[in-house]
Protein backbone atom coordinates (compact mmCIF):
# COMPACT_ATOMS: atom_id res chain seq x y z
CA UNK A 1 0.00 0.00 0.00
CA UNK A 2 2.89 2.48 0.44
CA UNK A 3 3.40 2.73 -3.35
CA UNK A 4 -0.27 3.65 -3.86
CA UNK A 5 -0.11 6.15 -0.98
CA UNK A 6 3.00 7.72 -2.50
CA UNK A 7 1.36 7.98 -5.94
CA UNK A 8 -1.75 9.57 -4.39
CA UNK A 9 0.44 12.07 -2.53
CA UNK A 10 2.29 12.96 -5.75
CA UNK A 11 -1.07 13.44 -7.56
CA UNK A 12 -2.31 15.71 -4.74
CA UNK A 13 0.85 17.81 -4.75
CA UNK A 14 0.83 18.05 -8.55
CA UNK A 15 -2.78 19.23 -8.58
CA UNK A 16 -1.83 21.88 -5.99
CA UNK A 17 1.12 23.04 -8.11
CA UNK A 18 -0.75 23.33 -11.42
CA UNK A 19 -2.63 26.57 -10.54
CA UNK A 20 0.56 28.08 -9.09
CA UNK A 21 2.49 27.20 -12.26
CA UNK A 22 -0.25 28.69 -14.45
CA UNK A 23 -0.20 31.85 -12.33
CA UNK A 24 3.59 32.15 -12.60
CA UNK A 25 3.44 31.59 -16.36
CA UNK A 26 0.77 34.32 -16.69
CA UNK A 27 2.94 36.73 -14.67
CA UNK A 28 5.94 35.90 -16.86
CA UNK A 29 4.02 36.39 -20.11
CA UNK A 30 2.15 39.57 -19.14
CA UNK A 31 4.89 41.39 -17.22
CA UNK A 32 5.32 45.03 -18.33
CA UNK A 33 9.06 44.44 -18.82
CA UNK A 34 11.06 42.06 -20.98
CA UNK A 35 12.18 38.93 -19.09
CA UNK A 36 14.95 36.67 -20.34
CA UNK A 37 16.35 33.45 -18.90
CA UNK A 38 19.65 32.52 -20.53
CA UNK A 39 22.71 30.34 -20.14
CA UNK A 40 26.06 31.28 -21.66
CA UNK A 41 24.34 34.12 -23.55
CA UNK A 42 21.87 31.79 -25.29
CA UNK A 43 18.13 32.42 -24.89
CA UNK A 44 16.47 29.60 -22.97
CA UNK A 45 13.15 31.39 -22.57
CA UNK A 46 11.78 34.90 -22.75
CA UNK A 47 8.43 36.60 -22.50
CA UNK A 48 6.43 38.23 -25.29
CA UNK A 49 7.34 41.72 -24.05
CA UNK A 50 11.05 41.08 -24.70
CA UNK A 51 10.28 39.80 -28.21
CA UNK A 52 8.19 42.93 -28.86
CA UNK A 53 10.88 45.27 -27.48
CA UNK A 54 13.46 43.79 -29.85
CA UNK A 55 11.11 43.31 -32.81
CA UNK A 56 10.91 39.51 -32.93
CA UNK A 57 7.93 37.25 -33.62
CA UNK A 58 6.59 35.01 -30.82
CA UNK A 59 8.95 32.12 -30.13
CA UNK A 60 11.59 33.40 -32.56
CA UNK A 61 14.26 34.04 -29.89
CA UNK A 62 14.17 30.62 -28.18
CA UNK A 63 17.57 28.94 -28.46
CA UNK A 64 19.15 31.96 -30.19
CA UNK A 65 22.38 33.69 -29.10
CA UNK A 66 22.18 37.23 -27.72
CA UNK A 67 25.12 38.39 -29.89
CA UNK A 68 22.90 40.06 -32.57
CA UNK A 69 21.56 42.45 -29.92
CA UNK A 70 24.96 44.19 -29.67
CA UNK A 71 26.35 46.77 -32.11
CA UNK A 72 29.76 45.12 -32.42
CA UNK A 73 31.96 42.33 -31.10
CA UNK A 74 33.90 44.63 -28.73
CA UNK A 75 30.71 45.74 -26.99
CA UNK A 76 29.44 42.13 -26.81
CA UNK A 77 32.72 41.05 -25.16
CA UNK A 78 32.87 44.03 -22.77
CA UNK A 79 29.29 43.50 -21.53
CA UNK A 80 29.96 39.76 -21.27
CA UNK A 81 32.92 40.46 -18.97
CA UNK A 82 30.75 42.76 -16.81
CA UNK A 83 28.05 40.08 -16.61
CA UNK A 84 30.56 37.40 -15.57
CA UNK A 85 31.99 39.68 -12.87
CA UNK A 86 28.50 40.44 -11.50
CA UNK A 87 27.55 36.75 -11.54
CA UNK A 88 30.76 35.83 -9.71
CA UNK A 89 30.09 38.38 -6.95
CA UNK A 90 26.35 37.66 -6.81
CA UNK A 91 25.52 41.28 -7.62
CA UNK A 92 22.91 42.66 -9.98
CA UNK A 93 24.44 44.32 -13.02
CA UNK A 94 22.34 47.39 -13.83
CA UNK A 95 23.16 49.16 -17.09
CA UNK A 96 21.59 51.35 -19.74
CA UNK A 97 22.51 49.78 -23.05
CA UNK A 98 21.93 50.52 -26.68
CA UNK A 99 20.67 47.27 -28.21
CA UNK A 100 20.07 46.33 -31.84
CA UNK A 101 16.55 45.26 -32.80
CA UNK A 102 15.83 42.57 -35.39
CA UNK A 103 15.33 45.20 -38.13
CA UNK A 104 18.78 46.69 -37.43
CA UNK A 105 17.49 49.82 -35.68
CA UNK A 106 18.76 50.56 -32.19
CA UNK A 107 17.09 51.59 -28.97
CA UNK A 108 18.12 52.35 -25.41
CA UNK A 109 17.20 49.88 -22.67
CA UNK A 110 17.56 49.61 -18.90
CA UNK A 111 18.94 46.12 -18.21
CA UNK A 112 19.26 44.28 -14.92
CA UNK A 113 21.25 41.03 -15.03
CA UNK A 114 21.73 38.54 -12.20
CA UNK A 115 22.22 34.86 -11.51
CA UNK A 116 18.82 33.19 -11.41
CA UNK A 117 19.96 31.07 -8.48
CA UNK A 118 23.15 32.53 -6.96
CA UNK A 119 25.68 29.83 -6.23
CA UNK A 120 24.02 27.40 -8.68
CA UNK A 121 26.65 26.07 -11.09
CA UNK A 122 24.07 25.72 -13.91
CA UNK A 123 24.81 29.33 -14.88
CA UNK A 124 21.20 30.37 -15.41
CA UNK A 125 20.97 34.14 -15.83
CA UNK A 126 17.86 36.29 -15.35
CA UNK A 127 17.70 39.55 -17.28
CA UNK A 128 15.02 42.20 -17.01
CA UNK A 129 14.88 44.68 -19.90
CA UNK A 130 12.85 47.88 -20.02
CA UNK A 131 12.62 50.36 -22.90
CA UNK A 132 14.52 53.57 -22.05
CA UNK A 133 14.62 55.12 -25.54
CA UNK A 134 12.28 58.05 -24.78
CA UNK A 135 14.04 58.76 -21.48
CA UNK A 136 17.45 58.67 -23.14
CA UNK A 137 16.36 60.95 -26.00
CA UNK A 138 14.77 63.43 -23.53
CA UNK A 139 18.03 63.49 -21.51
CA UNK A 140 20.06 64.09 -24.68
CA UNK A 141 17.71 66.89 -25.76
CA UNK A 142 18.01 68.56 -22.33
CA UNK A 143 21.79 68.29 -22.52
CA UNK A 144 21.79 69.89 -26.00
CA UNK A 145 19.54 72.71 -24.76
CA UNK A 146 21.83 73.23 -21.75
CA UNK A 147 24.93 73.36 -23.98
CA UNK A 148 23.16 75.81 -26.33
CA UNK A 149 22.14 78.06 -23.40
CA UNK A 150 25.74 78.07 -22.12
CA UNK A 151 27.03 78.98 -25.61
CA UNK A 152 24.41 81.73 -26.00
CA UNK A 153 25.29 83.13 -22.57
CA UNK A 154 28.99 83.16 -23.45
CA UNK A 155 28.23 84.91 -26.78
CA UNK A 156 26.10 87.52 -24.99
CA UNK A 157 28.89 88.18 -22.47
CA UNK A 158 31.45 88.52 -25.25
CA UNK A 159 29.17 90.88 -27.19
CA UNK A 160 28.59 93.09 -24.15
CA UNK A 161 32.32 93.21 -23.37
CA UNK A 162 33.11 94.20 -26.99
CA UNK A 163 30.37 96.83 -27.15
CA UNK A 164 31.45 98.25 -23.81
CA UNK A 165 35.03 98.50 -25.08
CA UNK A 166 33.94 100.06 -28.40
CA UNK A 167 31.87 102.71 -26.62
CA UNK A 168 34.47 103.38 -23.89
CA UNK A 169 37.36 104.04 -26.32
CA UNK A 170 35.84 107.11 -28.10
CA UNK A 171 34.27 108.34 -24.84
CA UNK A 172 37.69 108.28 -23.17
CA UNK A 173 39.11 110.38 -26.01
CA UNK A 174 36.24 112.89 -25.80
CA UNK A 175 36.41 113.27 -22.02
CA UNK A 176 40.19 113.54 -22.16
CA UNK A 177 40.01 116.37 -24.73
CA UNK A 178 37.31 118.15 -22.68
CA UNK A 179 39.49 118.02 -19.54
CA UNK A 180 42.51 119.26 -21.50
CA UNK A 181 40.52 122.18 -22.90
CA UNK A 182 39.16 123.08 -19.45
CA UNK A 183 42.69 123.10 -17.97
CA UNK A 184 43.98 125.45 -20.64
CA UNK A 185 41.39 127.98 -19.73
CA UNK A 186 39.82 128.50 -23.16
CA UNK A 187 37.30 131.32 -23.50
CA UNK A 188 33.70 130.33 -22.71
CA UNK A 189 32.51 130.40 -26.35
CA UNK A 190 35.22 127.91 -27.43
Amino acid sequence: GSQAELEALVRDRTSELDPANRELQALFEHAPVGILVSRQRQVLSCNRKLETLLGYRPGELAGQPTRPWYRDEAEFEAIGAEILKALATGEVLARELQLVRKDGSTGWYHCWVQALRPGDPSGLVLTIIEDATREHEAREQLEQQRAQAIAENAAKGSFLANISHEIRTPLNAITGMAQLMRRRGLPEDQ
